[in-house]
């Protein structure tokens, strides 16, 4: 994205904070009610693995995302944050950044098949 374009945008949500405050505030509520409905979607992935529980593939912020939309949850997958795809069997916590300075934090349970 162009650095201009970015820095007008983020005028924008500074005016409109300014000028319309209860508006922001409604915003926030929802992306917070979001977020806490989204910390109750359970994510499972069944995975092949070898014998010591890494994975022949990954699990990457795509599946997370198809599994979210799979539960009724239209979520932008580069919001889901990933350093780096899960490889191996286990539990992990991935965050995902939502708007309005608001995230979630999900519960990602990966098993071997």
């Amino acid at each position: 994205m162009d650095d201009r374009r970015s820095g007008c945008a983020n005028h924008v949500v500074r005016r409109r904070r300014k000028v319309y405050p209860e508006i922001d505030a409604e915003l926030r509520r929802e992306y917070q009610t979001l977020a806490e409905q989204l910390q109750g979607v359970p994510c499972h992935f069944v995975r092949k693995a070898g014998e010591e529980g890494k994975l022949f593939g990954s699990v990457t912020s795509m599946d997370i995302a198809e599994a979210l939309k799979g539960a009724g949850y239209e979520i932008d997958r580069r919001t889901i944050q990933l350093d780096q795809p899960i490889k191996s069997v286990g539990e992990f916590t991935v965050q995902v950044r939502l708007p309005a300075e608001t995230s979630a934090l999900l519960k990602v349970t990966v098993a071997a098949e």
